[in-house]
Formats: C-alpha cells, sequence, structure tokens
C-alpha cells in the first residue's frame, strides 16, 4: 500500500508541476527568409524583395535587407528594416554609387536568433 501511495504521489507532482512530458513543446527555431528579386536599379537606387516563408514557431519582430560592398553583409552594415511577422516585403536601397557592384542579404529576426538568405550581388547603373 505504502508503495502505490508513492506512486499516486509521484503523478500527481509530476502533473502539477507539469513535468510529465506528455506535453508537446513548441520550440522557437530560427524563421525561413529568402531574397526573391532585385530590380528596378538605377545609378544610385534599387529595389529588393524578400520574404519569409515561416516564422519558425516564434514572432518575427523584424525583417529587411542588410547590403554592402563586401560578400555577406550583416545587421552590423547597411540596413533596411522594412516591417515583421510573415510575407512579401519590398526595400528601396537609395544613396547607393553609380556603377558599383553590391551584395545583398535578407534577413529575419525572431526570439531563437536572426537568420540571413543566400548573398546576392548586383551592379548599379552608371
Amino acid at each position: 500500500m505504502k508503495h502505490l501511495f508513492c506512486i499516486i504521489a509521484s503523478f500527481l507532482l509530476l502533473s502539477l508541476t507539469g513535468l510529465t512530458g506528455c506535453e508537446k513543446e513548441n520550440k522557437v527555431t530560427l524563421a525561413t527568409v529568402e531574397l526573391v528579386s532585385i530590380t528596378e536599379r538605377t545609378s544610385n537606387t534599387a529595389k529588393i524583395i524578400t520574404k519569409v516563408t515561416n516564422e519558425g514557431n516564434g514572432v518575427v519582430t523584424g525583417t529587411g535587407v542588410c547590403w554592402g560592398e563586401f560578400l555577406n553583409p550583416d545587421l552590423s552594415d547597411n540596413v533596411s528594416n522594412v516591417g515583421a511577422g510573415k510575407g512579401t516585403f519590398t526595400s528601396v536601397l537609395t544613396g547607393l554609387k553609380n556603377n558599383t557592384t553590391y551584395h545583398v542579404r535578407a534577413f529575419a529576426t525572431n526570439e531563437k536568433g536572426t537568420v540571413y538568405s543566400n548573398d546576392y550581388s548586383f551592379t548599379t547603373i552608371r
């Protein structure tokens, strides 16, 4: 009888503390983001379309593009923050130098961290 009491007490304790292991965990993962297109290039501007396709079981609090004259720009470089959440977003880069090659990556940030798309390059018009 004492053994049965211990089993029941243990079950109740685990149930009350939520430690049963029966609940499905929704762990937050990194979001999924892609750079869709680079259009409307001029001598000093470019239009960048990006898409957040998955928020990673969390909430995307920031999305946009990073750019610079070198491979794999990140949030410490030039940044265009254009929104939050899931969907398609448009960034218009301005103040670019003419006839210059730029690298650009889309980014999305949720509580797990920041994820980047592949690096793409374009050259402004002369």
